[in-house]
């Protein structure tokens, strides 16, 4: 069962439009498509979060019949960083109880899975803690898609990411994304010509709050 992992260079880069867009073609192609958010932070007891909008987005409430299932392993209240936010809900956070969350899901054609924050971000307490790098290694995802908000600014942070996926030896490329009105056409289209052109692929490139992304090079995702 192939694995794609969603990870960014920051929060509120638009993550859960691109799981959306990438479960929307899978299952648009016939795949069964499972949707994992492992932990989210700032959701209020019963409130909607990503997956649910995932959920929305495919048209469904709690499944799309033989396309798509949405789960989230673990809430917490505090709009903060995932130990952090488990610490002041009087929880602890365990990065091993994530990870085999997540492996014993039961099986569908494609495992989206989905990080809260950046790449980077601790999942537990300690001088080295490990992140969500280490947490998609652990998943053996296949692929890691790393959001990279499409503005001014993008380039260095796209190269930072790649900088540490390489580091950690993920399969990753980038998706641009536009997470927010008001960057110019021509920075635009510096950040895409630019990134093009290093040695790491540019899987996508996704309009504000569009429902799938207006240029797609990932090859797993196309047909």
């Amino acid at each position: 069962m192939p694995t794609v992992f969603i990870s960014a260079n920051d929060t509120g880069v638009g993550k859960t439009w691109v799981s959306a867009a990438i479960a929307r073609m899978l299952a648009g192609q016939g795949a069964s498509v499972q949707k994992i958010k492992p932990v989210e932070t700032g959701i209020a007891p019963g409130g909607a979060g990503d997956a649910e909008f995932v959920a929305q987005a495919l048209h469904c409430k709690e499944t799309l019949p033989g396309k798509a299932t949405v789960h989230t392993l673990q809430r917490y209240t505090k709009p903060m960083a995932p130990v952090e936010a488990a610490q002041a809900d009087g929880e602890e956070l365990s990065f091993d109880a994530l990870v085999q969350g997540v492996l014993e899901m039961t099986v569908a054609d494609w495992r989206i899975v989905e990080g809260a924050g950046g790449l980077s971000v601790p999942l537990e307490s300690g001088p080295a803690p490990r992140d969500w790098a280490d947490f998609a290694l652990a998943i053996q995802a296949d692929y890691v898609v790393l959001v990279v908000g499409d503005r001014l600014g993008a380039i260095n942070q796209a190269r930072l990411l790649a900088h540490y996926a390489n580091a950690k030896g993920l399969h990753a490329g980038w998706w641009l994304n536009e997470s927010q009105l008001g960057t110019s056409d021509e920075v635009r289209l510096v950040n895409e010509n630019v990134l093009s052109e290093l040695a790491f692929p540019l899987w996508a490139l996704q309009d504000f709050e569009m429902p799938l992304p207006r240029k797609l090079e990932a090859p797993w995702l196309k047909q």
